[in-house]
This record gives structure tokens, C-alpha cells and sequence, in this order.
């Protein structure tokens, strides 16, 4: 099938899943409205993969476009999905999966037309699929000051660490949080640096890859992880591995099945769901059980139902904005601001203000924080139109980001903006897009000021 034929396709669908936004309407879950408008996504994705498929990358499965569109699908969908097959027990006011019912239908749809917009905009960045780099003036980037730079960070963390920090219980402590933050960042520049600096010519493999990056960094990576692991949090942790491993990836150009991809993350789900429930040192006691008392048990399918249950922040959101609500893009202001370390502490603005998160754990009165949305946090700072083409860009700018580091590009900008996407990947749906904003500014600007300090030399 053509590029071009594809992307027509795509935009037809588009405006039928146009229409059915706009015809939506307040009240009873419409079984039609959410079957069409959750198939409309798959066959988006499955029409923009074709296209993919006469690119460069080709069989490079392991994708962010597929994370994204994957936990996109499962966030805005599963939960309306299984209560139009019978399962009534998700409307249940106290599991707190849905807010207001009765704006599932237009909701449904707008998160379709939004996801179908993301992978028009990937579709596009396909439309060039050939890039052209001059060989004869590569440079080897210096990489030791930013290691001690990690180091440094690491230090900070260790001595400031809350040693009865337990997520969700005992708060860690900010300064830690913060040098975290930094030693994330870092990292995924330390990354890109190392498989840019790549001149070997022989077969890649693992042992080789992990030659490449210093020993004493692959110890942070894992003494970072096992301290949060050890405290059942699997954020920070997720957030220092990720960079490492679709850095693995990028080095190895190893090709892989996305229905394998898909699959694996499955697998990863269950047993996370079973970590989250059970914690770092029992949850490989329970097999695949979850008990009756927790709320994932009430889903047909339990093992996304972790992603699945960010759509109670959604819905709440979305029917505030139904009665008013709008943000007027404070929340990526605030991302912007965020790009300058300590700016946001230095303001000290009320979260209630600008984040969507807050916002909606403070509408619904709930006694735990209920998070947002990326496509419904866009809707009530910009609005329908605005909130389009954001999305639209969006997926043009991880198709290209991507088709850019698998394609044999040699501009470490690439692989720093690349690797800095991949740090929130599997939280972006979860989460604000403002995320993002601020940390892939921050990372291009650090760069700035890292090359024009320590220079590079000559490969």
C-alpha cells in the first residue's frame, strides 16, 4: 500500500471519527461510540505501521510509538470497552474508575480523534524517509565530566536518601528526589554521548555494549534501582532504565516483532501489577492471582488494569471542562519554568493552579493523589482545536525522533532528544505532556553549555 494512499485513508478516518465526536452526546454508554471510536485507533496504528514499513526502520519494533499508542488505547478505552460488554461492576462510585457516566460517549470520541491526530502526525514524518550526513567531520564528545557529574548526583542522593522512605507511605526526601531527577537526565545525555562516540565496525553484542559504558555507571544504574525497588516504587527506577535500554536497542539495531513488543509488555504489566500489590519481596508468591479485596480483580482483564484505571482522572477532567474548566495553558507554562532548576520552588505556586493532577484529586474529594491524562490535561489548558494539532505534532516529533536514531543519523542532538523522550515513555499517557517540554529543553540546553565547555576530538 502507498504512503500516500495510506495517509488518505487515515484522514477519512479522521473526519468519521470527527463526526462522531461531534454528534456524541450526553447519556447512556453508546456500545457503538466506543467500539467504532476504540477500532478506530487500531486501525490507525495499523495503517501508519504500513507506512513505517517502506521506511528505513523497518522491523524496529521496539518503538515509542508503540508504547505511546499502546497505553494511549488502554487508558482511554479499556474501562468504557468492558462496561459495554457487561461488565456493570466498573461503575461502581466506589472503585473509583468513573466520575460522570453520562460524558463517557463524547469523551470516548474525543480521545479517538486525538489519537488518530498523533498517528496522522507519525504517518507524516514518515513522508522523508531517507537522510543524507556527512561523514568526514564526525568528532568523539569528551564523556568523563559529565560521568563525575552522575557520580555527584549519585552522592547527593545516597547521603540525603530517606532510609524509611516507602512509596506511598513515607515521603522521600526533596533534596534526593531532586539530585534523582539530575542523575536521570544526565544519564540519558551519558547514553546518547556513548552510542554516538560508536565507531566499531564489527557485529554489535551485548557484552560489547556493556563494555562500552563504564562499569562504575552500570553500578549506580543498579544500585539506584534496587533502593527504589527495595521500596516498591517502580517509577524511579523505570525512569534510569528505559534511556539504557532503548539505548541497547539503537546500538544492536536489532529488529523485533511489534506484536512481540506488545506481548512483552503484557508480560511486564502482570508483573508489575503483582509488584505494586504485593511489593519488591512477595509478589512472585501469588502466581497470577489477585485478591478479591483489591479493585484490579473487578476488571475482565486484571493485568492492564493498572493503565486502565487513569481514566478515572480523565473523566473527572473532562467533565469539568464540560462545565467551564480551563487551565489557558497555564500547566505548559509551568513546564517551561520547570526547564530553570529551582525557578519552580523559587515562585512556590500553588499546584491547584496549573496542574490538572491536583486539580482533579481535589474536585473529586479523593484521599489519594488521582493523576491526569496527556490527552485530556491538553483539552482543558487548550482546548478541542489547539489540543489537535498539539497531538498532530506530537506524533510527527516522535515518528521523526525516532526514523532519525534507527536511520543511521550522526547528530548527537538526535540521540540526546531520543533518549530524553524514552526516560517518561511509559507515563506520558498517564501523565502531562509538559513533562516532556521541560525535560528535552533542559537536556538540549545542558548540551549546549556541556560541548561548547569540553569541546570533542577528532575520531
Amino acid at each position: 500500500m502507498k504512503k500516500n494512499t495510506i495517509f488518505i485513508f487515515q484522514i477519512i478516518l479522521i473526519m468519521m471519527q470527527g463526526i462522531v465526536y461531534f454528534f456524541s452526546e450526553s447519556g447512556p454508554i453508546n456500545f457503538y461510540i466506543v467500539n467504532f471510536s476504540a477500532f478506530s485507533v487500531l486501525l490507525a496504528f495499523f495503517l501508519s505501521w504500513q507506512c513505517r514499513q517502506a521506511t528505513d526502520i523497518r522491523g524496529y519494533g521496539f518503538s515509542i510509538i508503540v508504547f505511546f499508542t499502546f497505553i494511549s488505547w488502554v487508558v482511554s478505552f479499556q474501562v468504557p470497552l468492558e462496561i459495554v460488554y457487561g461488565n456493570f461492576y466498573l461503575l461502581d462510585p466506589s472503585l473509583n474508575l468513573v466520575y460522570d457516566a453520562v460524558i463517557i460517549n463524547k469523551m470516548v470520541a474525543f480521545c479517538s480523534l486525538m489519537l488518530n491526530f498523533f498517528l496522522v502526525g507519525v504517518t507524516y514524518s514518515y513522508s522523508d524517509s531517507k537522510f543524507l550526513f556527512p561523514q568526514s567531520s564526525y568528532k568523539i564528545i569528551i564523556s568523563y565530566p559529565l560521568l563525575i557529574l552522575i557520580f555527584l548526583c549519585f552522592f547527593i542522593f545516597l547521603i540525603s536518601f530517606n532510609e524509611d522512605y516507602s512509596h506511598g507511605e513515607v515521603k522521600i526526601d526533596p533534596i534526593s528526589v531532586a539530585a534523582y531527577g539530575f542523575l536521570v537526565k544526565f544519564s540519558a545525555i551519558y547514553l546518547a554521548i556513548k552510542i554516538f562516540n560508536i565507531t566499531e565496525n564489527n557485529k554489535p553484542n551485548f557484552y560489547k555494549y556493556l563494555y562500552i559504558l563504564n562499569p562504575y555507571y552500570l553500578v549506580i544504574i543498579v544500585i539506584s534501582c534496587l533502593i527504589f525497588f527495595m521500596a516498591s516504587n517502580r517509577i524511579y527506577s523505570i525512569m534510569l532504565l528505559l534511556p539504557l535500554i532503548f539505548s541497547y536497542f539503537i546500538y544492536m539495531k536489532k529488529k523485533i516483532n511489534v506484536f512481540t513488543v506488545i506481548f512483552f509488555f503484557i508480560a511486564l504489566s502482570i508483573l508489575g501489577i503483582l509488584f505494586k500489590l504485593y511489593g519488591f519481596t512477595d509478589f512472585y508468591k501469588q502466581g497470577l492471582y489477585i485478591s478479591e479485596g483489591y479493585v484490579f480483580s473487578k476488571f475482565l482483564f486484571p493485568f492492564t488494569a493498572e493503565l486502565a484505571t487513569s481514566f478515572y482522572s480523565g473523566n473527572i477532567l473532562f467533565s469539568m471542562w464540560e462545565n467551564g474548566l480551563s487551565l489557558y495553558g497555564i500547566s505548559f507554562l509551568v513546564g517551561f519554568l520547570r526547564v530553570m532548576p529551582g525557578l519552580m520552588g523559587f515562585l512556590n505556586l500553588d499546584p491547584s493552579a496549573y496542574d490538572s493532577a491536583v486539580i482533579a484529586t481535589l474536585y473529586s474529594g479523593a484521599n489519594y493523589g488521582v493523576g491526569t491524562t496527556a490527552i485530556i490535561d491538553l483539552l482543558v489548558n487548550f482546548g478541542v482545536v489547539l489540543s489537535l494539532m498539539i497531538f498532530l505534532y506530537v506524533g510527527y516529533f516522535f515518528g521523526r525522533s525516532e526514523l532519525k536514531v534507527f536511520s543511521g543519523n550522526k547528530s548527537i542532538y538526535s540521540y540526546v532528544i531520543f533518549l530524553t523522550i524514552t526516560i517518561l515513555i511509559l507515563f506520558y499517557p498517564r501523565a502531562s505532556i509538559n513533562d516532556l517540554i521541560s525535560m528535552v529543553l533542559f537536556n538540549l540546553i545542558f548540551c549546549k553549555i556541556y560541548f561548547s565547555v569540553f569541546g570533542t576530538k577528532s575520531k
